[in-house]
């Protein structure tokens, strides 16, 4: 009765030992996967941060020649005012007012 007992009990730690190296394999497995995924999204996120950087960069420089267009549009606004000041005073003397 005792070696019934023994060999049965071999058998189901026998199982129980399979099942569990089974799962450690399919556990080490999907890590792996889970990790090689992780670190591809991770690369995607890295050319996208980089590429947006790059477009930040060129943003600062249309901001800049933007200002600079609009300075240049302030100082002929200003000298086309005068301009027009100015022909109206001529007219004014012109035509007698």
């Amino acid at each position: 009765m005792f070696v019934v007992a023994l060999v049965g009990g071999l058998c189901i730690a026998g199982v129980r030992g399979l099942e569990t190296w089974r799962v450690f394999r399919r556990f080490r497995r999907r890590f792996g996967d889970g990790t090689a995924g992780m670190l591809t999204r991770l690369e995607t996120l890295e050319r996208r941060m980089a590429r947006a950087s790059a477009t930040g960069e060129r943003l600062d420089g249309a901001m800049a020649e933007l200002n600079r267009s609009l300075a240049k549009a302030r100082v002929l606004t200003g000298a086309a005012g005068e301009t027009k000041e100015l022909v109206d005073r001529m007219r004014g003397l012109v035509s007698g007012r």
